[in-house]
């Protein structure tokens, strides 16, 4: 978790207000804090899902992590070999790492953030974090194949398909014209770190 919260703060160059391990919240938790309202949202059933939870004028931003999704993780770690046995696992746990720290960023910021923009910066981060990976692990980004894995055959099963239709065509559309190149090129980088801190209506224009 810890690895991948540091590399998504080095390449989009923005501090690391909190560390995601500190706001692990069980579903437990969640239930008591939200008074039996956390059973009726949609996330519920996920494997992993980001929550605001109002606390007074405040909110705490918990993230719950199923217990089946660190013992995928820790019988196949990614760090060691990424391969079909884990890429679901770790594309999970990226997309909420992903979802956690652009909340906490635009929250300090005073910026406000949509599902949609969410929804997105999640879809462009599993297919980096990924390449990054297989580079350190193979010597190549495997950017189209990962592509291909990602959003080709991604199946989105939610009450609101659109926000994560518009995020998977988004991100594939990104990812395919950058083929050629790897996240670490200079010109792919400056383009997703304006994409990153731009807002939904300027993400489509920089994307």
């Amino acid at each position: 978790m810890a690895a991948v919260e540091d590399e998504l703060s080095a390449y989009y160059a923005f501090p690391l207000h909190a560390a995601a391990a500190g706001h692990l919240i069980s579903r437990e938790d969640l239930a008591e804090a939200l008074g039996g309202r956390a059973e009726q949202e949609p996330q519920w059933q996920a494997r992993a899902s980001v929550w605001l939870v109002p606390e007074g004028d405040s909110a705490f931003i918990g993230i719950n992590l199923d217990p089946s999704l660190a013992r995928d993780l820790a019988d196949a770690d990614p760090r060691d070999a990424l391969d079909n046995r884990n890429l679901d696992p770790f594309c999970i746990l990226i997309e909420e790492l992903s979802h956690f720290h652009l909340l906490l960023n635009r929250m300090v910021s005073g910026r406000p953030v949509t599902r949609s923009e969410l929804e997105c910066q999640g879809e462009l981060d599993k297919l980096l974090i990924c390449a990054k990976t297989l580079k350190r692990q193979s010597g190549d980004y495997h950017v189209v194949p990962l592509a291909r894995v990602l959003y080709d055959r991604a199946r989105i099963v939610d009450a609101d398909p659109e926000p994560y239709l518009k995020a998977t065509k988004f991100a594939a559309r990104f990812w395919f014209r950058q083929s050629a190149d790897g996240p670490d090129d200079g010109r792919v980088r400056e383009r997703l770190q304006a994409i990153y801190h731009a807002e939904w209506a300027e993400k489509l224009r920089v994307g």
